[in-house]
């Protein structure tokens, strides 16, 4: 695996990463030189392109910082105290892994300390960039900081060419791509100061834009990316400066995200991480950089790999002793491995048998015995006995109005301008509070005692857009909270490495590297397998693995009494594109549909490592999100191979001919499918595939492995 490699001839800093080179000036304000492939940036072009050096590494306005002219609106260039800093030293550290962390060193006016961190891992293209900024002599209040930047994009002047791809988020359909030239957000080669720019505030980063967009310039024939580390608000920013474009992201500011910071001597700010990346191609291929990156560098490597039974689609919170027993009777032999008991386990049940209690109570994470009369911890083994693993869900960082908790700890909860802070009938905890995260430590770690290996995190209320953080804005209070939450879990994967831990927000709520960095696993949509959203499930999952990595996509399959076949076919393949998890009545199946419940579970258990090392390709038409009027497919393909799902929905097109990306031309490749017998046995890299589903709202899955030529294959 290649290593990062810095060198500096005079002023001019070279830091290279798996054929990608970034070139700072540091004589001076450092300033960019020029990022991308290192083929297309030999010495004479550098040389040349150093006598136009760009803008700024980063931006950095201070309150009372003049604003000068290009700076108006959502636009935050040339900022005062950025152009005031000149670079002082420069210093590389050579991690344990190969990596290596630049760092360059600048003073300004007012005691102003600010550092540039470059980070590059071995084997990836991409960097991760963060700023920090420090008071030595006066207090200083910053309005704006970037983490990183990328300038002196489209410096053909062709601005048409220039191509942004963004992300939608929402609870139930995150990932929709948005794609348009520059010029439809208003950015122009000539007498242009304007700039375009999302920011979101609160603690769910993705529901408005996940935090990734790609900028693809199709004249060059080149492409950027930007990924946002958030775990709470962040923004992006696209303008245009003479005559090119540039792009900025980090954490909230003052003017758009309630981001101001106040720094006394002494004191230091430490911006959101965000990683740049460039590949030569079109959005796709940046997304391969990133996906790369993420299995790398971001993704923790999960204890176990097995299939998930997640109860929730079974009960809707009735779960009670007699549901769980018969569930998991139902699952004995199917090969799943994790038993997850979801939502309403600690809250009594009304005569009814609906659960009034189970929002209000969340926060109190003890059992209730009409539910569980034997506790927590002989339910836990009576899974092991079954042959399962015992997980379980939670939402820790939030208090339900008629819990203990609340009742008992008003000191331990968020509160903006001295008033409790509430949404939708909950309080939240106040993470930034050491014994607060004690107490979430112990709640964690007796579950464990009691043999729980799989914890399921929801957070489906959010605090918008921060609580009191006095003299800071709310929105700094915001990333306090979030870091306070990254703290517990950076602890527990510490404390109990064997613990599998899901990253959830009502679907794709905290669809973000600040969290899927620390959990194994994120949940793909809450667009949930009633009203007939199962239909176009597979669009969402499509869309949202360009920015959540297969191997983390943890992607529903519910099974039903009232589905055709067809039709559970259907929703299984979705399962296998990514993490699967099962839910659903599996006690009330027929034979038929427990029979393909059974074969889609040893499918992924075999296709597993397939996952590994991926990346995707969309095959078929595009439709928007809610449509279902498609034959459509979608390849995850790693260097073991490849996994493709078709899906047939109302559509009069029965076959799809794919030609798979992720295949070596000429390669001989062994063919799995699900359901067997659905596709030739041999498939020859470069070839295509025909697939044929006759039925509509019917799927087929296929996995796809090179053959040894030294063996025969039968066919």
């Amino acid at each position: 695996m290649t290593r990062p490699e810095l060198d500096v001839d005079g002023s001019l800093l070279l830091l290279s990463t798996a054929g990608v080179v970034h070139a700072v000036d540091i004589a001076g304000t450092a300033r960019q030189v020029a990022f991308g492939p290192s083929h297309r940036l030999g010495a004479e072009t550098l040389k040349q392109m150093r006598s136009g050096r760009l803008g700024a590494e980063a931006e950095l306005q201070l309150a009372g910082d003049d604003r000068p002219l290009p700076q108006h609106g959502t636009r935050w260039t040339g900022c005062g105290s950025t152009e005031s800093t000149t670079v002082r030293s420069h210093r590389a550290e050579r991690l344990e892994d190969g990596g290596l962390h630049v760092v360059l060193s600048s003073s300004g006016a007012q005691g102003l300390e600010m550092d540039l961190h470059f980070l590059a891992r071995p084997g990836s293209s991409c960097l991760t960039r963060w700023t920090s900024v420090r008071a030595t002599e006066l207090p200083l209040t910053v309005d704006h900081v970037s983490s990183g930047m990328l300038r002196g994009l489209a410096a053909h002047g062709d601005f048409d060419a220039l191509w942004l791809h963004t992300y939608d988020g929402g609870w139930c359909w995150e990932g929709a791509l948005r794609s348009r030239p520059v010029t439809d957000i208003a950015l122009y080669p000539e007498s242009c100061i304007n700039a375009w720019s999302v920011e979101t505030t609160g603690s769910w980063p993705s529901k408005h834009v996940l935090p990734f967009y790609v900028l693809e310039d199709r004249a060059a024939g080149i492409s950027y990316g930007m990924q946002v580390d958030a775990c709470a608000g962040w923004r992006m920013e696209v303008g245009a400066e003479s005559g090119t474009v540039y792009t900025q992201a980090g954490g909230p500011n003052h003017a758009g995200g309630h981001g101001r910071r106040v720094l006394h001597p002494g004191q230091l700010l430490e911006t959101v991480p965000v990683v740049v990346g460039t590949a030569e191609g079109g959005r796709a291929e940046v997304v391969d950089a990133f996906h790369r990156h993420r299995w790398l560098h971001q993704a923790p490597r999960e204890p176990r790999r097995g299939v998930v039974y997640n109860e929730y689609h079974a009960t809707m919170n009735t779960l009670d002793a007699s549901t769980v027993a018969a569930q998991t009777a139902a699952l004995t032999g199917t090969g799943v491995e994790t038993f997850v008991l979801d939502a309403g386990w600690y809250s009594p049940q009304t005569p009814e048998g609906e659960v009034a209690t189970w929002w209000a109570l969340a926060g109190d994470w003890t059992h209730d015995e009409s539910r569980f009369p034997a506790g927590m911890k002989a339910l836990a083994e009576d899974l092991n006995d079954a042959g399962l693993v015992a997980g379980i869900w939670l939402e820790p960082e939030v208090a339900g109005l008629a819990s203990r908790l609340v009742a008992e700890h008003p000191d331990w909860l968020l509160r903006r301008d001295g008033r409790l802070l509430l949404d939708a009938g909950r309080a939240f905890l106040d993470l930034r509070q050491p014994q607060v995260r004690d107490h979430l430590a112990g709640v964690l770690d007796g579950l464990v005692d009691h043999g729980y290996a799989y914890f399921k995190f929801d957070y489906n209320t959010e605090v918008v857009p921060g609580p009191d953080a006095a003299p800071h804005g709310p929105g700094q209070g915001a990333l306090e909270l979030a870091a306070g939450w990254q703290a517990v879990l950076d602890g527990l994967r510490v404390r109990h490495p064997h613990v599998v831990l899901e990253n959830c927000a009502s679907g794709g709520g905290r669809t973000s590297y600040g969290l899927l960095s620390r959990t194994h696993l994120g949940s793909v949509s809450d667009h949930g397998h009633w009203n007939g959203g199962w239909r176009s499930f597979p669009n969402v999952l499509r869309a949202v693995l360009d920015v959540l990595h297969p191997s983390q996509a943890v992607s529903w399959a519910v099974p039903e009494p009232d589905l055709s076949l067809a039709e559970t076919r259907y929703r299984l393949v979705t399962g296998l594109l990514g993490r699967m998890t099962l839910s659903g009545p599996v006690d009330r199946l027929d034979e038929g549909q427990r029979a393909l419940m059974v074969e889609a579970v040893a499918f992924a258990n075999a296709s597993a490592d397939l996952l590994a090392k991926a990346s995707v390709r969309r095959h078929g038409p595009e439709q928007p999100l809610h449509r279902t009027e498609a034959l459509t497919a979608l390849e995850v393909f790693s260097p073991a191979g490849c996994l493709l799902g078709v899906w047939r929905q109302d559509t009069e097109d029965d076959r799809l001919r794919v030609r798979p990306h992720g295949l070596r031309e000429g390669q001989r490749y062994h063919v799995q499918t699900f359901p067997a017998g659905a596709a030739p046995h041999v498939l020859v890299g470069g070839s295509e595939l025909t697939l044929h589903l006759p039925e509509r709202f019917d799927a087929v899955a296929v996995a796809v492995r090179a053959v040894d030529t030294n063996c025969r294959e039968a066919t």
